[in-house]
């Protein structure tokens, strides 16, 4: 049987983890506030409610005040900071914290890139293990926006032209990027190509053959 000595020995290391756990949040709490000029939720919205919700760049405050709202497993990054800098490594910092799984799939800002990270993208979101997931980038237009356009047709079977107007309600403004339409219309076969059959990457087409139209209805799944 313990002594009292003894339990308030253990007391207090339970309370300086506490403490150190409390000073550690407190911290990234106050660097994020400090490095970001917004407190909440920059261009929130919800995708599909309990299980996939979308974002602009978040301060640690506001990431914290998401996933405990919406109970958040899994982040996926679009590449909003530079691989590294002081921003990246705070919102990994912050996910760690949180318990929260933090998965990174850089694209341009434009919404071009790989399009196999859109692939990857959709297989987390789809995932019942993974979510509730929150998609970000940095204003939460464009590549998340292409992502969420790439949900709804293929997913969903969301005609594209209508899962576009939501990317421009989730501020995508057509005249200033003129690449996000184009690259959709490009990538939206290929990509439900690779998610129907379970493919490892996506294959575009190449240059010199024809594209094949992207579908404006598609069969759909159904919502995870």
């Amino acid at each position: 049987m313990q002594t009292p000595k003894a339990l308030t020995k253990v007391s207090m290391t339970r309370k300086g983890r506490m403490l150190a756990i409390g000073v550690s949040i407190a911290c990234l709490v106050f660097m994020g506030a400090a490095a970001w000029p917004h407190l909440v939720p920059k261009n929130f919205g919800t995708v599909v409610p309990g299980k996939i919700y979308r974002s602009g760049e978040l301060t640690i405050a506001a990431l914290a005040d998401v996933v405990e709202d919406h109970k958040i497993k899994t982040i996926v990054d679009f590449g909003a900071w530079e691989d590294g800098t002081r921003r990246d490594n705070l919102e990994a910092m912050a996910a760690k914290s949180l318990g929260v799984e933090r998965i990174v799939l850089r694209l341009e800002g434009d919404g071009s890139g790989d399009p196999t990270m859109y692939l990857d993208a959709l297989r987390i979101m789809t995932d019942p293990s993974k979510q509730p997931v929150l998609i970000h980038c940095g204003a939460g237009s464009e590549r998340t926006g292409c992502a969420v356009v790439l949900y709804r047709n293929i997913v969903q079977g969301v005609e594209i032209d209508r899962a576009y107007e939501e990317a421009i309600a989730f501020r995508h403004d057509p005249d200033r990027n003129t690449r996000l339409r184009p690259i959709i219309d490009h990538i939206a076969e290929p990509v439900r190509d690779a998610f129907t059959n379970d493919l490892p990457g996506v294959t575009l087409p190449t240059p010199n053959a024809p594209a094949a139209p992207a579908s404006t209805g598609g069969s759909g799944s159904g919502a995870p």
